[in-house]
Parts: structure tokens; C-alpha cells; sequence
């Protein structure tokens, strides 16, 4: 919206129907004009926070696999030189503390989950309703639907 439109030269026409000046107008349309580029700039750093959390993410789900796989080998005591199990030392312990990972790290699962079963759906559509097709891509539809349920509830270990 460049340019300010005129209605019988009394002014433009709000959504209540009535007249209002061409110099109100004018400012609210700059206004809106500024809260388009603040828009713009807030997408910006939503983009740039989710690479960043992204990443982040990424590094905490390796780090934890790396305990997970630590927890089912042997650490040497220092002391007496005896092997223990590691299952129990405090590093495999974070294990279980991580809510904010698991819960990001299921979501964006889920996210992957949703786009699978919209092309699925999609898929099923170019088939006869009740067709021997339609049932396979139907079925793979429902059972995307579940699982992403279940990731964003949070009742599904997500592959780690």
C-alpha cells in the first residue's frame, strides 16, 4: 500500500465505514509501514535463533549419546585400579536430567514425522478411495499421525 486512496475528496474509508483525513491515513499507513520492517527484522532473528538452536541442539544430543555410550562400558578407580561400571558415575546421570533437549529434539522429530505423513496423505489422494493403494498410503498416514503424537507428548524415545 504505496500510495493513499481518496474517496469522493472527502478522505478514505475505515472498516467501521466512516471518513477519516488524508493526513491520518497517511500516518497510519507510515506506521504500518514501519511495523512491516520491525516484522521483517524480527523473522530475521527468529531465523538466526533457530540456526543457533539448531546447533545447539545438536551438540547436546551427541553429547548425550556419547554418555549413553559411556554408561555401558568400564572406568579404571584411580586409587585402588579396580574396573567399575560406569552406569552409575555422575557423568551418566545427565543422562536422565535433559527435559529441554529431549522435549526440542522430539519436536523437531516430530516436525519430520508431520511433513512425512502430509506427503503420504498427499500420495494416498492421487489413488482410488478404498483401493488397495490408497489403504497402504492411508495406513502410513495414521501411523505418522501416531508417532508424532507421541514425540510431542513426549512418550517416545526419539532414536537416540
Amino acid at each position: 500500500m504505496n500510495e493513499v486512496k481518496r474517496f469522493d475528496g472527502f478522505g478514505i474509508v475505515d472498516e467501521e465505514g466512516c471518513f477519516v483525513r488524508h493526513k491520518d491515513y497517511a500516518a497510519l499507513q507510515k506506521q504500518n509501514e514501519s511495523n512491516e520492517a520491525l516484522l521483517y527484522a524480527m523473522r530475521q532473528d527468529m531465523r538466526e535463533s533457530r540456526k543457533k538452536m539448531g546447533a545447539m541442539l545438536g551438540e547436546n544430543v551427541a553429547l548425550k549419546q556419547a554418555i549413553d555410550t559411556h554408561k555401558h562400558g568400564f572406568v579404571r578407580c584411580e586409587c585402588c585400579g579396580e574396573e567399575n561400571m560406569c552406569h552409575n558415575d555422575d557423568v551418566c546421570r545427565v543422562l536422565g536430567e535433559t527435559p529441554a533437549t529431549d522435549t526440542i529434539a522430539n519436536e523437531l522429530r516430530a516436525e519430520g514425522i508431520h511433513y512425512l505423513s502430509s506427503e503420504a496423505g498427499e500420495m494416498a489422494q492421487k489413488f482410488k478411495q478404498g483401493s488397495s493403494d490408497w489403504r497402504r498410503w492411508k495406513s502410513i498416514v495414521f501411523f505418522a499421525e501416531t508417532v508424532e503424537t507421541q514425540l510431542r507428548a513426549g512418550n517416545v524415545e526419539g532414536g537416540e
